[in-house]
């Protein structure tokens, strides 16, 4: 074969195969044309043409046009606008299509999913309608449209947009603009022309790049477009401000559901009338005092608690040289007693060793104790001094997050909300975390936990507020707080709560053992109520205040502190001796009758009291008692010489009775009875003065 026929036999093969080979072309928008109707009630219609070369890469089935229903206007209003696709064609004809909400308007997919477009030109027509796309100012109506949309990924090569201005508005009397580039740009690549019947005519005059688009600007004189009424204006502002609306009436819900249920359950009761007591608020450590006063547990009530026992001499607190903190038993005053809530710390701290320390090393153990030493506090007073009224938070809680669901729901940016939303509770629930950490002690923990909330969430808030609606944050920012607020606040004394927490508040300890008490007869007299006392804590009564041991007034005379001892019984030593010295004997029985068997069966009868509001107790009481001396809602009697000294039993020596009668009629054993019948209200242990 011949060097020259080869040759070009060979180049003739390879034009063949190059000229029938597949080759992926750059896909574009050729024409992008649109024909904006403007009506005199303000609504457009729209009718785009757009055509298109697919060389099957990005364009394979068909392509998508993004429609933005919610956006800010150029005065920064948000905006929510209708949307309503009247027609979809391809080549002239009818084409498949379906809807998709996207985060700030509509995306219309248009071609089928089981049919691949072959490469080449198509055209496509769509033709919708919206409203509320004009601006209304003072002096002029104005259209401020963006024709192609800054999303495609293609470049468009022409476009053009005729508008058809309102009814009676020639292109003389309007004002005409365009802008061309990217978002924010203001190029001028365009040229205008003026057409008949009222149109203007829009074009490119250089391709637009990817990412780029056409805005057109037309105004006109006023009052050729009616203008929204103020009916449709309040619509439009619920319209454009969903979310906001939402979120304002969720926590109105919210905060007026909490004023409603604290006015019910939270509420502190009324003061009560507050006067001096001659007694500490019985029944009372001081660890119980802090955990009424604050109605919860934290980690002082603990500290006070360790604290107090080793004021009762029944451990030794020291810091070692490495500054570490170490309890001891303290055996030289073991017999002092101790709270319910102190003897838990004690027995579970110390029971089996004669020291512990205060160390991380030993945080399990402490951390044990102190939700024992809790447990017990709650058993004793919560709910008969104070309830947390926790149930009734669940409504309000039920409320903002069903508010927090339809404000993400309802807002142009749910994404931005709910990203929000999510770090703001964490921050709150971090910070609470950070402060049931610093109460156990563990304040490194917690200063650690705080400040990731705070950081994490005070970023989070900043980015939302950058790029969302301010109000609609704050509100739910404001929605998370007032749950934990009243988390708080819902926290409510009983009323036998707010009366000792009245006495705590007010000081109502004044009493002196020296100018109101005065002395004991002899040193012997005293040193026997001592010795009492400390055979009765011996036998398990519990001293609930008063040292009996403290020495007053620099030991001058037979002075002795005020004296309660609970729990006792009537074999112990408190109760079988008649002790003429400051200390009241708690003894607990079931019933009245039970009370007044106690005291007919005691072998002493100096004088007994009742305090009731019930008629038929107190005389049942005053009958069946065989005391000389009774009260009714009074002290015990001490009679004043114009009344007959009277007393029996044990408690009488003698062989006349002091005063009136009895001097005379020596052999009659007389009773005395004073009573003052009483409203609940009144009841009071005051001796009566008389005036």
């Amino acid at each position: 074969m011949p060097d020259g026929f080869r040759r070009l036999l060979t180049g003739t093969l390879l034009s063949v195969f190059f000229l029938s080979s597949p080759c992926i072309g750059e896909e574009k928008i050729q024409q992008f044309s649109s024909l904006i109707a403007i009506h005199t009630d303000g609504g457009l219609t729209i009718t785009e043409k757009i055509t298109v070369l697919a060389e099957g890469d990005k364009i394979r089935r068909g392509i998508y046009r993004d429609f933005p229903t919610r956006y800010k206007d150029r005065s920064g209003k948000t905006k929510t606008v209708g949307f309503q696709l009247l027609d979809v064609k391809r080549d002239g004809k009818r084409e498949p299509f379906r809807l998709e909400n996207i985060s700030n308007g509509v995306r219309v997919y248009i071609g089928r999913g089981d049919h691949f477009l072959p490469h080449g030109q198509y055209s496509y027509e769509l033709i919708y309608q919206t409203d509320r796309q004009l601006g209304f100012f003072e002096r002029h109506d104005e259209l401020y449209w963006n024709v192609t949309g800054n999303d495609w990924a293609f470049t468009i090569e022409q476009a053009d947009a005729i508008v058809q201005l309102p009814a009676g508005v020639s292109a003389h009397d309007a004002e005409l603009t365009a802008y061309t580039g990217a978002k924010g740009e203001t190029g001028r690549d365009y040229r205008l022309d003026a057409l008949a019947d009222g149109q203007v005519r829009f074009e490119i005059t250089r391709p637009l790049p990817p990412g780029s688009g056409f805005t057109i600007v037309a105004g006109w004189p006023k009052g050729f477009v009616a203008e929204p009424t103020t009916h449709q204006r309040l619509s439009y502002f619920f319209q454009d401000n969903l979310a906001l609306v939402v979120g304002l009436t969720g926590f109105f819900l919210v905060f007026f559901y909490f004023i409603y249920a604290w006015s019910r359950v939270g509420r502190d009761p009324a003061r009560g009338t507050i006067f001096p007591r001659f007694e500490p608020p019985k029944d009372l450590s001081p660890a119980a005092v802090r955990y009424i006063m604050r109605m919860g547990f934290d980690n002082r009530v603990f500290s006070t608690a360790l604290i107090s026992m080793a004021v009762k001499g029944r451990i030794r607190i020291e810091e070692s040289e490495s500054k570490k903190t170490i309890i001891h038993r303290d055996g030289i005053q073991d017999e002092t007693p101790l709270s319910f809530g102190e003897q838990v710390i004690f027995k579970k701290l110390l029971a089996n060793q004669e020291s512990f320390e205060l160390d991380k090393s030993h945080h399990k153990k402490i951390r044990s104790t102190r939700d024992v030493f809790k447990t017990r506090l709650e058993g004793e007073y919560h709910r008969h001094l104070f309830f947390n009224n926790r149930r009734w938070l669940i409504p309000g809680i039920l409320i903002s997050i069903l508010t927090i669901i339809a404000v993400v729901m309802t807002n142009s940016e749910p994404q931005t909300i709910l990203g929000l939303g999510i770090p703001v509770l964490v921050m709150f629930v971090f910070l609470f975390a950070a402060r049931s950490i610093w109460q156990q002690g563990r304040w490194f923990h917690a200063i650690i936990f705080g400040v990731i909330a705070i950081v994490s969430g005070l970023s989070n808030i900043a980015f939302a507020l950058l790029s969302s609606n301010l109000i609609v944050v704050l509100i739910l920012v404001l929605l998370v707080g007032v749950n934990f607020l009243f988390y708080a606040l819902m926290k409510a004394p009983t009323r036998a709560g707010q009366k000792i927490i009245d006495e705590i508040v007010e000081k109502l300890k004044t009493i002196d053992p020296v100018n109101d008490i005065g002395p004991l007869i002899t040193p012997e007299a005293r040193k026997k109520v001592v010795n009492c006392i400390d055979i009765s804590v011996g036998q398990g009564a519990l001293l609930r205040y008063g040292d009996h041991k403290k020495v007053i007034n620099d030991g001058i005379g037979n002075y002795m502190e005020p004296i309660i001892m609970d729990h006792v019984e009537v074999d112990m030593e408190v109760y079988k001796d008649e002790l003429f010295a400051p200390v009241l004997s708690i003894i607990r029985v079931p019933t009245l009758d039970d009370a007044i068997t106690l005291v007919n069966e005691n072998e002493y009868g100096n004088g007994t009291s009742i305090f009731t509001t019930n008629n038929y107790h107190a005389k049942h009481y005053e009958k069946s008692t065989n005391v000389t001396q009774c009260g009714i809602n009074v002290p015990i009697p001490v009679s004043p010489p114009y009344y007959s000294w009277t007393s029996g039993k044990e408690s009488y020596r003698g062989s006349h009775y002091i005063y009136g009668p009895s001097s005379f009629d020596f052999y009659t054993q007389q009773k005395t009875v004073m009573s003052k019948h009483i409203l609940d209200s009144e009841l009071s242990v005051e001796m009566p003065v008389n005036k």
